[in-house]
């Protein structure tokens, strides 16, 4: 199960006529639960020549066909042995989320428009080795080489998602395309773009909140080819990912204004009617000048032989050994600056009264060499007393440069990972990885249990530690080709112990996380970074469930936090709620719902941010207010094809608070939005070979490995 994926996603209700339901039933390839199969008795033609029998229709009806992505399966080039079937999720609430912020399984805080810096309301783990240059603002919009997919089935499958605001250059876009050809090549390409830039400023309703301008343009692009001919020991992916984000900043509220004092700025917002066409509020940078441009390339090719054994299900049983290379080339650019001189808004960064400029360079060059066993029965993984072994080093060249410096580090790791079911119920997978030569002292260690309990669900426990170098930007920076601080941080160390229990049956998920973390680097409030000696100690707990009766839906997410220092800018508590009712009209052709989303999150002192810094800092002047973010969503499904309306923070019509995530950085008031998907399954390419191909299995052709349910 996807953690990232909300909990009580409906599934397609199957149809097929009542004298086909054996051979349809035999020719799906996964494992079906008869019970959501519905009889169509109306296709059933009764024999006219018997006395008393009804003419027989004049036109026999269509039978409803089996929905064909449920016979889509995929996987990723880094783990091309799970493979993931591709599953309709019909009208889900994660579909009315367009905004990344919004998307995942909890929440980022934001700068009130689409596209900009992100800051997570709940603490998250990330895993650290080697050096790099510490940008993480925008990290929910990267997209890397490794998340493409690649699918299956020799057809062509295609994914289209577009949602836009009340003016053209606020929209999103995802597009996703896969086709597998007969001689074992696999294409892939996936498109995102995000843009946000409101230029009509008398159009009510537009949802620039107070302000004509920050903008954002957002885009990622991947592409990939597969060569896996079934039979053949070797198979290899070539992939590539490009990402490029641009902003333009406004600084927020100008709270430095002498004029006008920030307490009659807020008084200025809070009486302002929802559907005016405009308040003009001063903001902190008034030009369009500060600027920010994000590149990041990679390319990258991974390529695996089997060195002993059969790799597919023509093999009755034996132990595969393969070895694997992976050689990954890595170019970052990262660009801001501002043409008008603001010291007091920039601080210690305002380095030249012609402006500001930082710049960061990153070059690298990542090669990986390794040696994996797996036991296989009939093509598919068995338990064994070894298991799953995988043994490998890693080697990183990394070159760092700005306006003033240069850095260059050989990074050298070696690493391996145990997978092993002890008992059909129990599954341990433990991976280590240590710092060699001048790493000497990093590491990286993670275990994990997963019980499965059968109707009493399933229990999981994880328990892991890194210690690691602090992010290049934080070690030193220029501004304007000054220097602004050159640190020499010690390592930080992170530990972290969890639980999480589900009960699928029941639409329940509880985790526990207990979280260590000593040396931690953090930006203050003067806009430099400083690390925390001594150990910060931070307490999760979440609770997902979801409620049914009839019609009406209820989908919960509620979770508390604590940390010992105030370092850790968090919320105390967050939730997220969706009420909704759903079900089939129009002859059960249509599925359609229509809801209401609630977001709210405990007052806290959440952290600022600065365009110049590139960062988000802790600060003890303005506290985020509870405030009951509230939208309206109405949607439907008709075969493959969403659409959906939405009207976001209806709360500004039933009070005079102002909706803040980040201090000085008012959300949107009144706006609405829509949205549609549209999934494609080609049913003529490659008919007769695909019909032919074990692929219908369920199974990656030439490996032989089963079906897998979703990453956790």
């Amino acid at each position: 199960m996807d953690s990232s994926s909300p909990i009580g996603m409906s599934t397609d209700t199957i149809i097929v006529p009542r004298d086909t339901l054996p051979a349809k039933l035999d020719s799906i390839p996964v494992a079906l639960d008869t019970t959501n199969i519905k009889i169509d008795s109306t296709s059933i033609r009764k024999d006219s020549t018997h006395i008393g029998a009804r003419r027989p229709p004049a036109r026999k009806k269509k039978p409803v066909a089996i929905i064909e992505t449920n016979e889509v399966f995929y996987f990723y080039p880094d783990n091309p042995e799970k493979i993931i079937q591709f599953t309709d999720t019909l009208i889900s609430t994660r579909f009315f989320q367009y905004d990344p912020a919004r998307s995942g399984a909890f929440d980022y805080a934001t700068l009130g428009a689409v596209g900009g810096p992100m800051l997570p309301l709940f603490y998250q783990w990330e895993d650290r080795s080697g050096n790099r240059a510490g940008i993480d603002v925008f990290e929910p919009y990267i997209k890397y080489e490794t998340d493409i997919k690649f699918f299956t089935k020799s057809k062509a499958f295609s994914d289209f998602y577009y949602s836009q605001g009340t003016e053209q250059n606020d929209h999103v876009f995802h597009g996703e395309f896969g086709r597998s050809f007969d001689n074992g090549i696999k294409l892939s390409v996936t498109h995102d773009r995000l843009i946000h830039s409101l230029n009509t400023s008398a159009l009510p309703l537009n949802g620039q909140a107070f302000f004509p301008f920050p903008s954002a343009k957002n885009t990622s692009f991947l592409a990939g080819l597969a060569f896996q001919k079934p039979g053949n020991n070797y198979q290899a992916f070539v992939t590539y990912a490009h990402n490029e984000i641009n902003q333009l900043y406004n600084g927020g509220i100008d709270r430095s204004d002498p004029v006008i004092p920030v307490t009659d700025l807020f008084d200025i917002i809070q009486s302002a009617d929802t559907l005016d066409v405009g308040v003009s509020i001063p903001s902190a940078i008034e030009e369009e000048s500060a600027r920010l441009r994000f590149r990041m390339r990679a390319f990258a090719l991974s390529q695996s032989f089997t060195l002993v054994g059969k790799n597919d299900s023509t093999a009755v049983t034996s132990r595969v050994f393969n070895i694997d290379h992976k050689v990954k080339y890595t170019s970052d650019l990262y660009r801001f600056s501002d043409t008008a001189f603001n010291e007091e808004y920039y601080g210690n960064l305002a380095t030249d009264d012609r402006g500001a400029r930082v710049v960061l360079n990153q070059n690298a060059w990542n090669n990986y060499f390794g040696l994996n066993t797996v036991k296989l029965k009939d093509g598919v993984e068995v338990p064994s007393i070894l298991g799953d072994i995988r043994l490998g080093i890693r080697h990183q060249y990394a070159r760092f440069d700005g306006e003033g410096y240069e850095r260059i580090f050989n990074n050298v790791f070696a690493e391996g990972s145990w997978k092993i079911n002890p008992i059909a119920a129990l599954t341990l997978d433990v991976f280590g990885q240590v710092g060699v030569l001048d790493n000497i002292g990093d590491f990286r260690l993670k275990a994990t249990a997963e019980l499965q309990l059968g109707k009493l669900g399933i229990l999981q426990g994880l328990i892991r530690q890194q210690r690691y170098s602090p992010s290049e930007y934080a070690q030193q920076n220029f501004v304007t080709q000054v220097p602004v601080w050159n640190n020499n941080f010690d390592k930080s160390f992170n530990s972290e112990l969890g639980f999480k229990y589900l009960l699928p049956k029941q639409k329940l998920e509880a985790g526990l996380s207990y979280f260590l973390l000593d040396n931690h680097v953090y930006y203050d409030d003067s806009l430099n970074p400083a690390q925390k000696s001594g150990a910060i100690n931070l307490l999760q707990l979440y609770l997902k469930k979801d409620f049914k009766w009839n019609i009406f839906h209820l989908e919960n997410v509620v979770m508390v936090q604590q940390s010992t220092d105030e370092v850790i800018q968090l919320p105390d508590w967050w939730s997220r709620h969706s009420l909704y009712a759903q079900r089939k009209i129009f002859n059960n052709i249509m599925l359609a719902r229509l809801g209401f989303d609630l977001r709210l999150n405990a007052p806290y002192f959440a952290n600022g941010f600065n365009p110049a810094l590139g960062q988000f800092f802790t600060q003890q002047e303005r506290a985020v207010d509870l405030y009951p973010a509230l939208d309206v969503h109405f949607g439907f499904v008709v075969e493959t094809f969403r659409i959906f309306l939405k009207m976001e923070n209806i709360s500004s019509l039933l009070t005079t608070d102002v909706f803040y995530q980040v201090p000085y950085y008012p959300q949107k008031e009144l706006a609405f939005r829509f949205g549609l998907s549209w999934r494609f399954l080609d049913q003529n390419s490659n008919k007769k070979s695909s019909d032919e191909s074990n692929e219908n299995t369920g199974q990656r052709s030439g490996s032989g490995a089963p079906i897998n349910l979703p990453r956790l």
